[in-house]
């Protein structure tokens, strides 16, 4: 992975981490990794693009590329995050 992008939103249609856990915190890492793990074979391709939202908290999205990460960044749908959200 070459490139990362966080945000505060959801992404419409992207894979959900199942447990919240606050920012920074490095057990997102491993939420992550259970939902890439299947598609690790692909994650060397120079045009690799991934997105997970991360539950309660919003999304990353991850590319080796930076012009299909720019691209990509420009087709996605965000979605709003309301405030009652339930941990």
């Amino acid at each position: 992975m070459n490139y990362i992008i966080h945000g505060h939103a959801y992404i419409e249609y992207a894979y959900m981490t199942n447990h919240y856990y606050p920012c920074g915190d490095m057990r997102e890492v491993d939420a992550i990794m259970e939902i890439i793990e299947p598609y690790r074979e692909y994650i060397e391709d120079e045009n690799f693009l991934f997105c997970v939202n991360l539950k309660n908290h919003g999304f990353i999205m991850m590319a080796e590329n930076l012009d299909e990460l720019e691209e990509f960044v420009n087709v996605t749908e965000f979605k709003y995050r309301t405030i009652e959200e339930s941990i």
